[in-house]
């Protein structure tokens, strides 16, 4: 789970240069959409391991009904919010539908299999504070570049030594696949 909120983190760290290198000057304020979008996919995954339970135990219509309604929300919270605010609140309305999706997911998991197999308060916690930390994160947007390296930098390495035995364990489990 952390390699995935630290990848999310990196990629909204890269943004400004993301942007920058993909479309031209007029796109520049897109990348104040990029933490809540990757924040979203980042709730999206940690969802499928819910779901993938779900599709073991053969409950697929749970998967379908929990789907169906966040995206209905979704557009509802989109439709309000973006003539209130604008485009850029469907990056944000997106991000809360999906950590909607992460809890109702995983509280069907629970009712359908009797037991806690995936942790959902452990899950939402990461999630919520993986998805803080990247918006939180785009006020390193203001500073220089180099700032938000040396940043980056450091936060990479210090997460390499911390999550290098899960680091190991993935690497070996591609191996064994070759």
């Amino acid at each position: 789970m952390h390699m995935f909120g630290i990848l999310s983190w990196v990629i909204v760290m890269l943004a400004p240069e993301a942007i920058a290198i993909l479309g031209p000057a007029k796109y520049r304020p897109a990348v104040w959409l990029i933490a809540p979008m990757v924040s979203g996919t980042l709730f999206r995954f940690y969802s499928y391991s819910y779901s993938a339970l779900q599709n073991y135990y053969k409950r697929t219509q749970y998967v379908a009904a929990g789907t169906i309604g966040t995206m209905v929300l979704n557009v509802i919270l989109n439709y309000v919010c973006i003539l209130n605010f604008g485009y850029m609140a469907a990056a944000y309305t997106t991000a809360f539908s999906y950590i909607i999706l992460l809890l109702v997911q995983g509280i069907l998991e629970h009712k359908i299999t009797g037991m806690v197999i995936v942790p959902l308060r452990k899950t939402l916690l990461i999630a919520v504070v993986y998805g803080a930390i990247n918006l939180l994160s785009m006020n390193l947007y203001k500073v220089s570049w180099y700032f938000r390296y040396a940043v980056l930098i450091l936060v990479v390495a210090a997460a390499a030594i911390a999550l290098r035995k899960q680091m190991a364990a993935v690497l070996k489990m591609f191996k064994r696949r070759k």
